[in-house]
């Protein structure tokens, strides 16, 4: 009776023992499953805030292009155009999707003189989605 009363304890440890090991493999896999789940997340916030950001300096890069553009073509063509940088030149929001750029421009003649002007343009966006000027002024400083 004893050994039989052993012999019971004997499977009941080793069921125990298959019960724990499996419990432990379980407990890793959450773990991990939990860890990638975290790092797919962080890894998307990351992306979503880095591609706002570039999204933000094209649409700048994309403003003081079409700027430089019109205002090209509102100064003689004989004269080359030499503009201010990015950090130079302000973009300030108005209302309804537009935009007020300023800057200078060092307008060059044939012969090699530069005369400073300054110069604004509103840009804005068009009912079709486009980007468009309005109100350019180019005037000696």
């Amino acid at each position: 009776m004893e050994n039989e009363i052993r012999t019971g304890l004997r499977e009941r440890r080793k069921h125990r023992i298959g019960k724990s090991t499996f419990a432990q493999i379980w407990r890793w896999r959450v773990a991990i499953f939990l860890l990638i789940g975290l790092s797919v997340l962080g890894a998307g916030g990351y992306r979503y805030l880095r591609h706002r950001a570039t999204r933000e300096s094209d649409l700048r890069d994309a403003m003081l292009t079409l700027t430089h553009q019109v205002v090209r073509g509102a100064v003689s063509p004989d004269l080359r155009a030499s503009f201010s940088d990015a950090a130079e030149t302000g973009i300030q929001p108005l209302s309804g999707n537009r935009y007020l750029v300023t800057g200078w421009v060092d307008l060059i003649s044939a012969q090699g003189i530069a005369v400073r002007h300054r110069y604004t343009c509103t840009i804005y966006y068009d009912p079709g989605g486009a980007v468009a000027a309005q109100d350019v002024s180019v005037l000696p400083e």
